[in-house]
């Protein structure tokens, strides 16, 4: 698979500290980037905008709006303007220098390895020693409940790096935050698109904590999901 069938979507909240530098280690890797500005309210924009200027039109698009709409709103946005643009498949990253640009190549060569895949996940829980016990346990036990759901294995279902062909985001997915992610995988292994897992590094920052996970708030959402999808058994139509 050639770089430019594949973009890297980098949807953003609040994160003045990494942008930049996810941003250039993104870049250096040699792929186009679309940057989603999910309504930040520090500088992170103003950094984007101040680093990037020479370079904007030739290797990245900023996507920027000024309410916070969630995660999930941000890869859709940013998944139709990849689509316009004429790429295949987008690589979904987090902005907040939690995963690895040097790992950007096992999706390349799990493609490779799969080619009928329509989503590769960047698997963390292959060695999660760094995880903290308590997400670690959330994250095996969402994840069973998702293979479950979504009627084939998933290796990690909480991970925002994954590979993503353009025909996933023609399925009804209609979650607009963090469930989006989980949704998605429950849709697409239900409509029979093959999902694969390849081994990533598992990257915890000091001081980061559970970052904008929410504990009440998310897993009342996933219970909610889990509902809704438990008692939906057809296969998920497209729009």
């Amino acid at each position: 698979m050639s770089k430019d069938k594949v973009c890297v979507l980098l949807p953003f909240y609040n994160e003045e500290k990494d942008i930049v530098n996810v941003t250039k280690s993104i870049l250096e890797e040699g792929y186009f980037v679309i940057l989603i500005n999910d309504g930040s309210t520090d500088l992170s924009l103003y950094e984007v905008m101040t680093n990037f200027y020479v370079d904007y039109d030739k290797t990245m698009t900023v996507i920027s709006y000024k309410q916070n709409e969630g995660k999930g709103y941000a890869l859709k946005r940013g998944a139709r303007e990849a689509i316009k643009q004429g790429y295949e498949y987008v690589l979904a990253m987090d902005s907040d220098g939690q995963t690895r640009t040097e790992d950007i190549k096992q999706f390349i060569t799990g493609l490779k390895k799969y080619p009928d895949a329509k989503i590769i996940i960047g698997n963390r829980l292959v060695n999660p020693a760094q995880m903290p016990p308590f997400k670690r346990f959330m994250n095996k036990f969402s994840t069973l409940i998702i293979s479950l759901l979504a009627k084939q294995p998933v290796g990690d279902s909480q991970t925002g790096f994954r590979l993503i062909h353009k025909d996933v985001f023609g399925l009804d997915l209609p979650s607009n935050r963090y469930e989006f992610e989980s949704e998605m995988l429950i849709v697409a292994g239900r409509a029979g698109m093959q999902i694969r897992n390849v081994p990533v590094k598992c990257i915890y920052q000091q001081g980061r904590g559970f970052g904008k996970w929410n504990l009440r708030r998310d897993v009342a959402k996933f219970i909610k999901l889990f509902f809704k999808y438990l008692f939906l058994h057809n296969k998920s139509s497209c729009k």
